[in-house]
């Protein structure tokens, strides 16, 4: 973001208040439709992996739906939708599957604090502050609250995800991520991931559930590498994992959705495809491959620091008052003045921080800029801020977004019949097929799917 734009922004930003109404814990009484449960907050990678999110907690909600004439218990499938939040893609995936006999509990993980909506974007999104982590956190709270259910058979409950909730629906089958924030007892009879991203190796992420995974991709997919995915999934099934990825050509991200049909032949953003990242378990965050972090442990605050530091909370401020998310980036800010020179603390001093921007110039600005782009997006180095901090030469601008009938179709068939025989549906007798897509859905023509 330009870094004008920022200051005159900061000051509007919102926090979006937990969805309305009143969390259940359980189901046992039948309940369908609009559902309120308790999840984490959102919380950095860094928390993610430590499995720590303090004492608090927040309020989400799902849609349920059962299929039509449910006597008896039946298999269950929680959704998961992709950065921009519910859309017409969803709702279309679980008409389909309650039409073979599944429940449907498509979850709205973006309705909660600390999602914040970028000058621009149709929705709040909280990617940029976890890279989607928290949504496995969701995925599992889910599958704890429809086990409840008196309808829903609670060991035959799979997770299902695009892009963002694709990653989560991929990553909550490793026992890890389960042991930190699932609950002991519930575990996901089912993973299906479509066009995930597979670019950051965690630690013990090839030890996975012992239950069937499939993978989704295209293979000109810009936003989501399909070859990194497969060399992660290719790991996977060496180590005798029930796991298939398809990879389907001349796809792109969102090839099964309608409502990215008519999206634009490009779509500006920045997208790190290319770029590769491990886990660190000895410090303890995320880093680049390769990337050799700056040492701060020895680093002595000095008297230009403290000034830079005044500076810095003078600008956010006036720009922002108070709130948590101005006193956060704040802080993130000061907390990285060891990556940049005095002559960049100097021209903050001197001239403040717009007319900083200007006077600055070559690797001065961009490092001073690097900082901010960091911190605008809920980042730092205590909460992840890793994503922004790296080489920027695997980085691309610009990504495609088109949607792809023959490998839609294809998709379609593929996850029926796996369902059909992950939970032992008869596909031969299925009521004729009837458009369940409202008026209101066919005018979505969002593409936020990262």
């Amino acid at each position: 973001m330009n870094r004008l734009l920022f200051a005159l922004a900061l000051g509007l930003i919102c926090i979006q208040s937990a969805t309305a109404g009143s969390p259940v814990n359980s189901l046992s009484n039948g309940k369908t439709g609009s559902i309120s449960f308790e999840s984490i907050p959102t919380i950095s990678m860094n928390q993610f992996l430590a499995g720590t999110a303090g004492q608090k907690s927040t309020v989400i909600s799902g849609s349920l739906d059962l299929p039509n004439n449910v006597e008896k218990p039946v298999p269950a499938v929680v959704i998961l939708h992709g950065a921009g939040g519910v859309h017409r893609n969803e709702k279309d995936w679980a008409s389909r599957l309650r039409r073979i006999g599944l429940a449907t509990f498509i979850v709205n993980s973006n309705k909660r604090p600390g999602c914040r909506k970028a000058p621009g974007a149709l929705e709040a999104t909280c990617y940029d502050s976890n890279q989607g982590m928290v949504n496995i956190v969701d995925a599992y709270r889910a599958l704890e609250l429809l086990s409840t259910h008196p309808l829903i058979e609670s060991s035959r409950i799979a997770v299902m995800g695009f892009s963002v909730g694709g990653k989560a629906s991929l990553y909550s089958s490793v026992k890890r991520f389960q042991q930190l924030w699932g609950t002991s007892g519930h575990e996901f009879a089912a993973f299906v991931s479509f066009y995930p991203a597979c670019n950051i190796r965690f630690d013990k992420d090839e030890d996975v559930s012992n239950k069937p995974i499939r993978v989704f991709h295209g293979a000109q997919d810009e936003w989501s590498s399909p070859s990194v995915c497969k060399e992660y999934i290719d790991l996977l099934i060496a180590a005798g994992n029930d796991v298939e990825i398809t990879v389907y050509d001349k796809a792109h991200h969102g090839f099964d959705s309608k409502s990215e049909q008519g999206a634009p032949s490009s779509v500006s953003g920045t997208f790190h495809v290319n770029c590769r990242f491990k886990e660190d378990r000895q410090i303890g965050e995320i880093v680049q491959e390769g990337y050799t972090k700056k040492d701060k442990t020895k680093y002595v605050m000095s008297d230009l620091d403290d000034n830079f530091s005044a500076a810095i909370k003078k600008f956010v401020k006036a720009q922002a008052g108070g709130g948590d998310f101005a006193t956060q980036f704040g802080k993130c800010v000061v907390d990285q003045v060891y990556l940049l020179n005095d002559d960049t603390k100097s021209a903050v001093i001197q001239h403040g921080v717009k007319k900083a921007f200007g006077k600055l110039s070559g690797p001065d600005a961009m490092a001073l800029d690097q900082v901010f782009s960091t911190c605008e997006t809920g980042g730092g180095e205590e909460s992840g801020g890793w994503f922004l901090m790296h080489d920027t030469s695997c980085v691309t601008s610009k990504a495609r977004i088109k949607y792809n009938k023959v490998a839609a179709k294809q998709s379609i068939q593929a996850v029926t019949e796996f369902f059909a025989e992950t939970f032992s549906i008869d596909l031969s007798n299925l009521p004729p097929t009837t458009s369940s897509t409202k008026s209101s859905d066919k005018k979505d023509s969002s593409t936020g799917r990262d």
